[in-house]
């Protein structure tokens, strides 16, 4: 499943030759199917005390279709209806993983949207976990300039973790995996 979120913006469109103005939702949410693919390498370097990764993915393979639709008014004071339809485009994602298995650290770097699509640029993620014993896992990072933190469990076969992100756009994130 595939979820967006839009924060509100003031708007200003030609329909049928009548100025309309207004101001799109506060917060948009769409859920449809999606589907990215991705390739994690296997450890790069051979015999030493640490493993190096590299992963490269693609997102957007196959885009849903999100609708945003709003109103506004023209310049009689009429409500008009607006429909702001729109499909994702694919976009490139590369990174890479060191981890040491004597400190029981790794760190990690991502580039994301190297292609620059989707009205994005091209950001910078960098990122680091400890796993002080075998069922916690402790993280922390930048997400674009944006402090992150977050705190991984495994028990009996299934893994949760939990993730945030400081302001001005408040996240949380929950996952849940199981069999691996």
């Amino acid at each position: 499943m595939m979820r967006a979120d839009y924060l509100a913006a003031d708007f200003n469109a030609d329909e049928a030759s009548q100025t309309v103005t207004g101001t799109t939702y506060d917060r948009a949410d769409d859920s449809n199917f999606g589907l990215d693919l991705g390739y994690v390498s296997p450890n790069l370097v051979k015999g030493k005390a640490f493993d190096v990764q590299g992963a490269v993915s693609v997102r957007n393979v196959i885009s849903p279709k999100f609708n945003l639709q709003t109103t506004g008014q023209d310049d009689l004071g009429n409500t008009v209806a607006l429909d702001g339809s729109f499909k994702q485009q694919m976009q490139v994602d590369v990174g890479a993983r060191a981890a040491s298995r004597l400190y029981r650290t790794a760190g990690f770097v991502e580039v994301h949207n190297l292609t620059k699509k989707n009205g994005g640029d091209t950001t910078f993620h960098i990122g680091a976990e400890y796993v002080p014993m075998k069922i916690v896992a402790l993280r922390a990072g930048f997400d674009d300039s944006k402090l992150t933190a977050g705190l991984g469990l495994k028990f009996a076969g299934a893994r949760l973790d939990l993730a945030v992100s400081q302001k001005p756009q408040e996240r949380f994130a929950l996952g849940l995996t199981y069999g691996r």
